[in-house]
């Protein structure tokens, strides 16, 4: 649907993960202007939204087919899986990009 030139703002989830202290967190794709861009949302244990993260052409060959899979170790750390790239991302609880792992290989 477009209004006024804008396309409203759509999100594919992908996958989820459950951290230590019951935050459920959902990675996939946001879509917002035809543009797809790698997302992760953040809810608490009672399902309301707490934060939405998206990242427009992080990975280092700005392919994007939004994150297929996520996990969150005993820290709080978020590693997400790029679906189109193959790269694996370390965010901070926060959502803050700490560190990409650039796959060589995307036959995996």
């Amino acid at each position: 649907m477009v209004i006024e030139g804008f396309y409203l703002p759509s999100f594919y989830s992908e996958d989820i993960a459950i951290d230590a202290d019951g935050y459920v967190y959902v990675a996939g794709k946001f879509t917002i202007n035809a543009t797809n861009n790698d997302c992760i949302k953040k809810y608490n244990s009672t399902g309301s939204l707490i934060k939405t993260s998206w990242y427009p052409g992080h990975s280092t060959d700005n392919a994007t087919q939004g994150y297929t899979a996520i996990t969150v170790d005993a820290n709080g750390i978020i590693y997400v899986v790029d679906g189109q790239s193959g790269n694996i991302l370390k965010f901070d609880p926060d959502g803050i990009l700490l560190d990409e792992w650039v796959s060589s290989d995307r036959q995996f």
